[in-house]
């Protein structure tokens, strides 16, 4: 298999967070109408997107996230560069999609008011209770800085802050994080799965913590499809929310990391394993998978009946690849300009060396 383009994991990757996104809300949205007597006919289902329910004036609990990952991509679009918490307020404040009467995103309406009320962005989150919802948002990140998870992270975590605080916006900013990873030419899913584990560890041990649980069962990862799935039915909401009190909506990365190690090289198998047994994780976690596994295998790993209906909603992000081509130009520039700097014209030191040495000199100075 040819080695595949940039051009073609970011489209991967946005079209895998749609199809993640619809996957992910059609057992909800059905009205719990999907329903299996036995685990391994989970491989068997038959998933294509559901029209939303509307609001008719019950308690209204889910809806569908693509809003959230149009949210994303268009902040980087308008500011055709990285984006700061200012930049992503200035588009979740008036956001009339996602304002919309769904119950279970209620911390975010609270958000969005705030910010209307001109509260600074950089702490509008810290009220909220952990809630996985903005990590909807987080395809775009983890694609612009595409190969770099580190600074996926550092930027998901600043974003994702707007709506969270510090636990919720690390579910977001570790979500970013392993897919950008995912853009690491000949990476596995599992390596996937354990830089976001590395990250975790380094930075948010507690989470970390959260998120090892089922690695630490290596019997239930490594067992039987069958064995898996009884224990997946049984359990698998558990693992996504360990742990974890008073959140709002589950941790997608705790439902998303074992199912890497077991499915990550069958995509449309992990999507379905992914969606049941329905829940908020399994909503959010379908875009953060989606936009995984496109960004390693590229659009065609996804069943034709699903790129069929999914392509078209991608077409408003095409100008998505514009500004990482941006992005890539000025590291290059960057690495150039470094690269010179290296030189080492006589004796030991390097002229970035003597540059640094007397900067620091000076100020002592």
């Amino acid at each position: 298999m040819a080695a595949l383009s940039l051009d073609e994991r970011i489209k991967g990757s946005l079209l895998g967070a749609v199809i993640g996104a619809e996957i992910g809300y059609a057992i909800i949205g059905s009205g719990g109408g999907i329903a299996i007597k036995n685990p391994m006919e989970i491989f068997d289902l038959d998933l294509s997107p559901v029209p939303e329910r509307g609001y008719t004036g019950a308690i209204m609990w889910y809806g569908k996230c693509t809003p959230f990952i149009d949210l994303g991509v268009k902040a980087y679009i308008k500011k055709m560069g990285r984006v700061t918490p200012e930049d992503f307020a200035s588009l979740l404040m008036d956001n009339e999609e996602i304002a919309r009467p769904i119950f279970l995103w209620d911390p975010i309406h609270t958000t969005q008011e705030a910010l209307r009320e001109g509260m600074n962005p950089r702490i509008s989150g810290l009220g909220n209770v952990p809630c996985g919802y903005i990590g909807a948002a987080m395809p775009a990140v983890g694609i612009y800085h595409y190969g770099n998870p580190e600074s996926a992270y550092i930027d998901g975590v600043d974003i994702a802050s707007v709506n969270q605080p510090r636990m919720g916006a690390d579910w977001a900013g570790l979500s970013a994080a392993a897919i950008a990873a995912a853009f690491i030419p000949d990476i596995s899913p599992q390596s996937v799965a354990d830089t976001a584990l590395r990250i975790a560890h380094e930075n948010n041990k507690e989470l970390f913590y959260q998120l090892n649980i089922p690695f630490k069962w290596g019997g239930i990862i490594a067992a039987s499809d069958e064995h898996f799935l009884n224990y997946w039915c049984a359990l698998g909401t558990e693992i996504a929310s360990q742990n974890v009190k008073g959140y709002a909506a589950y941790n997608p990365l705790g439902r998303i990391l074992p199912l890497l190690y077991r499915y990550g090289s069958e995509p449309a198998k992990l999507l379905k394993v992914l969606s049941y047994p329905a829940n908020e994780a399994s909503i959010v976690g379908g875009i953060i998978a989606g936009a995984i596994l496109g960004a390693m295998y590229g659009t065609e790993v996804f069943p034709e009946e699903w790129r069929k209906w999914a392509v078209p909603m991608t077409k408003e992000w095409d100008q998505f690849a514009d500004v990482i081509e941006l992005r890539r130009k000025k590291e290059e520039l960057i690495v150039s300009a470094v690269d010179d700097l290296t030189v080492k014209p006589d004796g030991e030191k390097s002229i970035l060396f003597d540059k640094v040495y007397g900067c620091i000199l000076a100020g002592a100075i």
